[in-house]
C-alpha cells in the first residue's frame, strides 16, 4: 500500500500531479478552461449521491478520506454551519483546497446565494465539488450555474438535474429553479 493509498482509494496530491486523472475541460462563465477529473479510486467507489453536472461534481457530504483525496481544487459546502457532520470547512483547513461556505436550504435560498456559488465555480483553477447533505441543494446550484453559462434557463437546468439522476419535479426546488430565472433576468431600462 501506497503513502496515498487510504480506504482502496489512490490518493492524488491535487497540486502535485491533476493530469493523471484529467478527462476533459470545462469552461467557466468567463470562457477559462476548468479541467475536469473523474474519481481516482481503482476500486470505482463514489462519494454519497455523487454525480457530474457540466464538469461540476454534486455530491453529499465527504467523508474525512473523500475530502483528504486531492480530487478537487475547489469545494464549495452548501450546509449550515450547525448541521450535524458538517466537518468540511476543518478537514480543508490549512490545505491547498479552495474552500467556500455558502450555507443555504430551500427555506432560505437567494439569487445571491446562487452568486456566490457561480463565483467560486468561476474562480476555480480545476475540478470543483458542491456539496450538501444529499446533494439535491448542490445538484440544484451546479445546474443554476451551468443553465447560466449556456444560456439554457429554467428548461435547461431541469434537463440536467434529471440527466444527473435528481428527480425533483413536483418539488420547491423546481419552483426555485424556475422563479430562479425568472427573477435573475435584468430589468428592462424604463424610457421617460
Amino acid at each position: 500500500m501506497s503513502l496515498w493509498t487510504v480506504f482502496g482509494c489512490e490518493m492524488l496530491p491535487f497540486r502535485a500531479s491533476p493530469e493523471p486523472t484529467l478527462l476533459s475541460t470545462a469552461f467557466t462563465r468567463a470562457g477559462r478552461a476548468r479541467p475536469e477529473v473523474d474519481a481516482p479510486c481503482a476500486n470505482g467507489e463514489r462519494m454519497k449521491n455523487e454525480a457530474v453536472i457540466d464538469g461540476i461534481t454534486v455530491g453529499g457530504q465527504p467523508t474525512a478520506a473523500e475530502s483528504a483525496s486531492g480530487r478537487f481544487a475547489t469545494v464549495i459546502n452548501l450546509r449550515e454551519a450547525d448541521e450535524p457532520g458538517n466537518d468540511t470547512g476543518s478537514l480543508l483547513a490549512g490545505t491547498d483546497v479552495a474552500y467556500a461556505h455558502v450555507p443555504w436550504t430551500i427555506d432560505t435560498v437567494t439569487n445571491a446565494d446562487i452568486a456566490h456559488v457561480r463565483a467560486a465555480v468561476d474562480a476555480a483553477s480545476g475540478p470543483v465539488l458542491i456539496h450538501c447533505m444529499g446533494a439535491t441543494r448542490a445538484a440544484v446550484a451546479a445546474s443554476l450555474v451551468s443553465a447560466e453559462n449556456d444560456g439554457s434557463g429554467a428548461a435547461g437546468a431541469l434537463s440536467k438535474l434529471a440527466g444527473a439522476g435528481f428527480a425533483i419535479e413536483g418539488t420547491p426546488y423546481a419552483e426555485f429553479v424556475r422563479t430562479y430565472f425568472v427573477s435573475s433576468q435584468p430589468k428592462p431600462a424604463r424610457n421617460g
